[in-house]
């Protein structure tokens, strides 16, 4: 389940997120107390990350032209991450985390979501991308925006991904997506329609 109230539409599921699984007829949502964590000055376990509202109004752009796709390593968390090129004031690439077919309320209608958890500066991330490796999670990778984030991020990491297919679905994501959606007419009456 994701929070009740405060929820704020970030957009329609881009088809990239479609193509490693995602259900392509749930809406993008996130909360206005996750937003406002954002925006707020990066302390260190505060869960603030001091992104700036420009940052935050490029996330639909961002997640549908992703730098990376991976599975989440959080085993049962149900959940992908997608690597953006944005950078925070530390220089460390802006990471988000979705959960697929999270079930919540939206204007008093229990619906589902591919919720967006979190959006930060990943810190170590040389080694985030070292565990994916090891992991095998990536999902995707742009070899271009790849490159570009790997020149500009603190620690080059862009050989470690050499060996993986790129600019082409790796494999689907290993989240538990529902085939059938209830409320997709609601979905539609709501956010317009959702043909890409």
């Amino acid at each position: 389940r994701f929070p009740r109230g405060n929820l704020v539409y970030v957009g329609k599921t881009p088809s990239i997120l479609q193509k490693v699984g995602l259900n392509g007829n749930l809406p993008m949502l996130t909360t206005a107390t996750h937003i406002k964590k954002a925006l707020e000055e990066k302390i260190q376990d505060d869960h603030t990350h001091g992104l700036t509202k420009d940052q935050i109004k490029a996330l639909p752009e961002k997640i549908a032209n992703p730098v990376m796709i991976m599975d989440s390593l959080n085993d049962g968390s149900n959940s992908i991450v997608i690597v953006t090129d944005m950078l925070d004031g530390d220089k460390n690439p802006v990471i988000i985390a979705v959960k697929a077919d999270s079930k919540g309320m939206y204007h008093n209608i229990e619906m589902n979501s591919n919720f967006i958890l979190t959006y930060y500066g990943k810190d170590g991330f040389h080694n985030f991308i070292d565990k994916n490796v090891r992991n095998n999670t990536f999902l995707f990778i742009d070899e271009k925006r790849s490159r570009i984030l790997s020149n500009q991020a603190k620690v080059q990491f862009f050989g470690k991904l050499k060996s993986y297919d790129l600019d082409t679905i790796i494999r689907k994501t290993k989240a538990n997506v529902k085939p059938f959606v209830e409320n997709e007419v609601y979905f539609t009456l709501v956010f317009g329609n959702h043909d890409h």
